[in-house]
C-alpha cells in the first residue's frame, strides 16, 4: 500500500469528517484507480469505530441511464438516494473519472431535470452530514494538468496531505482583515473589479469539505459591484468546458435599424452599452414604455453576438464576447394557423424549446413572455421562466416585461439585474430617450403610445379614466364594482 494514501485516508477520516464511533459513513467513488483508498477508508472508519457504507459509479453508466431518464424514474431513485443519505452521519465523495466528458452529449434538457430532482439529496447531504469530496489522480486528470501522471501524482500527494489543522490556524490573520476590509479591487487580464465586502464574514476552507483546499472566502454586498470580469481559466462542469465566458459590449447599434435611420435622415441611433459577465450580472430584467426600445436592445446584442462569432465587424465601439453555443430568441408575435397554433401557443413552444436547451454557454432574448394570456396566468409565467433561467439554464439572457412585479426577484436571484429604458416627461408629454439605464420602470406609458398610433380621443380619454380608477383602487374592488363607478364615456 502507497503510504501516501494511508496518510490521505488518515486525514479524511480523522480530520475532514472526524469520524466518531457509531457513526455511519457513506463513501461513493467513481474509477478503479480509486480502489486502494477506498479499501483503505474503509479499514480507518472501523478503526475509529464508525460504519462505514459504499456506493460506486461509472458516469458511461450514468450516461445511458440519463440519455433515456424519465422524470418519475429519476423521482423514484431520488426518493431512494435521500432516505438511504437521512441515515448518514457523515459523507466521502471520491471521483476518478477516467472521461471527464463523458456526459457532455446528454442533452441539457436531462441534466436539468436530473439535477432538478436530486437536489434534495444533494441539500441533506451539505446540510446535515460532515462530508468531504476529492478527485483521484488518474492519468485523465494528469492530462488535463499537462503532466505525465508521476509528476501529477508527486504534486497531487503533496497538496492533498497537508497538515490542515496548522493552516486552519493560519488563516486566522487573513480572515481578519477581511472582517475588517470595506472596499476590495481585483485586477488581472480582462478584469477590473470593485466591490464591497463590509459586514460579510469571511469564511475559512481548510480541509474540512474539500481536499485539497486553502482559501479564505467571502461575498460583496448586494448592488456594490463595479467593474468587468473575464473567466479565462477553463472550468468542467458536468463533461462542459467552459473558459471565456464573458459577454460585454460597448456602445452597440443594431445594423439595420441604424442604415435605416440614416437613409431617412431621421437622426443618429443611440448606442447602448450590455455587460452580462458575472454570477451577480448574467440576467438582464428590462422593463420600460412600448416604443422605447427595449426589443431593439435585445435584438441588437443577438445580432452583435451572432456577427462576433463569425469573425465578422460587431457594430459597436468594442466587444468582448466568449464564445457562444447557441443563441436562442423569442420576439414578435405570430401564429401558425394551418398548424392549429394560435399567437399564445407559439410562445409558449418557443419558450419551452429556450428552457429544455439553453445551456450556461448560451445567450437568451426573451421580449414579452406571457402577454397572450390572463394578467395573472401571465405574470405567472413570465416569472418561473426568469426563476428557471436563473436557476436551471444559468445561461446569459436579457429578458425585457411590462410586468413590473417580477424586478422583486432581485432579492433572491443573485444573478438578476434591473435595468430600465430612459424617459422624459414634459408637459404631459413623454420623450423616448432609448437609452438603457440601470434600475427599473414604474409605468409603462401604453396609453401615450396609443395615441401616437392615433386612437380617437374619445377612447383615449376613456382609457385614463379607467386606468386612473384601477391604480387608485383603495379597497381592493373588482373590476366590475370599478365599472358601475364610471359613467360611460364620461
Amino acid at each position: 500500500m502507497d503510504e501516501r494514501i494511508k496518510k490521505l485516508s488518515n486525514l479524511l477520516v480523522n480530520y475532514s469528517t472526524s469520524v466518531q464511533p457509531g457513526e455511519k459513513v457513506l463513501i461513493t467513488y467513481e474509477g478503479r484507480e480509486t480502489l486502494p483508498l477506498i479499501r483503505q477508508l474503509i479499514k480507518d472508519i472501523y478503526k475509529v469505530g464508525g460504519l462505514p457504507y459504499v456506493e460506486s459509479s461509472e458516469s458511461s453508466v450514468t450516461r445511458e441511464i440519463l440519455l433515456g431518464a424519465s422524470t418519475e424514474q429519476i423521482e423514484m431513485y431520488s426518493k431512494h438516494q435521500l432516505e438511504f443519505m437521512k441515515e448518514m452521519d457523515a459523507y466521502i465523495g471520491v471521483r476518478g473519472s477516467a472521461n471527464t466528458s463523458e456526459l457532455s452529449d446528454v442533452p441539457s434538457s436531462q441534466l436539468n431535470m436530473y439535477n432538478t430532482l436530486t437536489q434534495p439529496v444533494l441539500d441533506q447531504r451539505v446540510n446535515e452530514t460532515k462530508w468531504v469530496i476529492l478527485r483521484f489522480p488518474n492519468s485523465s486528470m494528469a492530462q488535463l494538468a499537462g503532466t505525465s501522471l508521476e509528476a501529477f501524482e508527486d504534486f497531487y500527494y503533496q497538496v492533498c496531505t497537508l497538515d490542515y489543522s496548522k493552516m486552519d490556524k493560519a488563516m486566522d490573520n487573513l480572515v481578519e482583515l477581511m472582517n475588517k476590509t470595506d472596499k476590495v479591487r481585483i485586477t488581472g487580464p480582462g478584469t477590473d473589479l470593485t466591490f464591497s465586502i463590509n459586514n460579510i464574514p469571511a469564511v475559512k476552507c481548510s480541509g474540512g469539505c474539500n481536499i485539497p483546499d486553502g482559501e479564505v472566502y467571502t461575498a460583496p454586498v448586494k448592488d456594490s459591484m463595479n467593474g468587468i470580469i473575464s473567466y479565462n481559466t477553463p472550468s468542467e462542469e458536468q463533461g462542459f468546458t467552459y473558459e471565456n465566458i464573458v459577454f460585454e459590449i460597448k456602445d452597440g447599434r443594431h445594423p439595420v435599424v441604424e442604415a435605416s435611420i440614416a437613409r431617412m435622415n431621421e437622426g443618429n441611433f443611440v448606442g447602448n452599452d450590455c455587460s452580462l459577465n458575472g454570477e451577480n450580472n448574467r440576467i438582464w430584467l428590462l422593463t420600460g414604455p412600448n416604443m422605447a426600445g427595449k426589443s431593439t436592445f435585445l435584438r441588437q446584442n443577438a445580432i452583435i453576438a451572432i456577427m462576433a462569432q463569425t469573425g465578422s465587424y460587431v457594430p459597436c465601439s468594442s466587444a468582448r464576447i466568449g464564445l457562444i453555443d447557441k443563441v436562442f430568441s423569442r420576439v414578435g408575435a405570430s401564429d401558425d394557423l394551418s398548424r392549429g397554433r394560435s399567437t399564445f401557443m407559439v410562445e409558449m413552444v418557443e419558450t419551452a424549446a429556450i428552457l429544455n436547451q439553453a445551456t450556461p454557454r448560451s445567450f437568451v432574448i426573451l421580449d414579452e413572455i406571457g402577454r397572450g394570456t390572463a394578467t395573472y396566468d401571465g405574470l405567472s409565467i413570465a416569472w418561473a421562466v426568469v426563476e428557471h433561467l436563473h436557476e436551471v439554464n444559468r445561461c446569459r439572457a436579457l429578458f425585457a416585461t411590462h410586468y413590473h412585479e417580477l424586478t422583486v426577484l432581485s432579492s433572491k436571484l443573485s444573478a438578476l439585474s434591473l435595468h430600465c429604458m430612459k424617459i422624459k416627461e414634459f408637459k404631459d408629454e413623454v420623450i423616448f430617450m432609448h437609452e438603457v439605464i440601470s434600475g427599473t420602470a414604474d409605468r409603462s406609458y401604453g396609453i401615450h403610445v396609443a395615441k401616437l398610433a392615433g386612437l380617437p380621443k374619445l377612447v383615449l380619454k376613456r382609457a385614463e379614466q379607467v386606468l386612473h380608477s384601477l391604480e387608485n383602487n383603495p379597497n381592493n374592488q373588482t373590476i366590475s364594482s370599478i365599472e358601475n363607478d364610471l359613467p360611460l364615456f364620461a
